[in-house]
């Protein structure tokens, strides 16, 4: 904190679920991560791991990165979709922001905006580079625009 004081908005404190954390721990986090810095927490491969949702009211994120595991072929897998569709639902009514992670084709990327995610990553969007990419193609934004029923238009 002390060192990177000027920056700590930026930051995102994850904490994965393949991993508990101590009480101690996770109070200290808090403190830094809201009170004094006010970076928000993430909770890294929801679905994995130990995640429940007493954790998940336990550690109070503001963000749910859903594990790639649950994203793949999401859309051939009615039980995948439900289990996304409802920690969404509690995500939103929580004030909580939802990740889904490892979106490898325009099936899944359609699927996962249509349950209602806020954020997108993977291979599908733009592959990982020594530099931060200025843009995602066009023709994905499309595609994103087009699955997003809170932006479809009414003719």
């Amino acid at each position: 904190y002390e060192k990177y004081r000027n920056l700590m908005e930026n930051f995102i404190f994850e904490l994965t679920e393949q991993d508990t954390v101590a009480d101690d721990e996770l109070e200290r986090l808090k403190q830094l991560a809201g009170n004094l810095t006010h970076s928000p927490i993430a909770i890294d491969d929801y679905g994995t791991g130990h995640s429940n949702i007493v954790n998940l009211m336990r550690y109070a994120p503001k963000i749910i990165k859903i594990d790639r595991m649950l994203v793949s072929d999401i859309h051939k897998d009615r039980n995948k979709q439900m289990f996304v569709r409802s920690t969404i639902e509690f995500a939103k009514i929580n004030n909580i922001k939802v990740l889904a992670e490892g979106i490898e084709t325009a099936d899944e990327l359609r699927m996962v905006i249509e349950l209602g995610v806020d954020f997108i990553q993977g291979y599908y969007t733009g592959r990982p580079q020594p530099q931060p990419i200025k843009a995602i193609p066009d023709e994905i934004k499309r595609e994103i625009v087009d699955a997003n029923p809170l932006l479809k238009r009414k003719d």
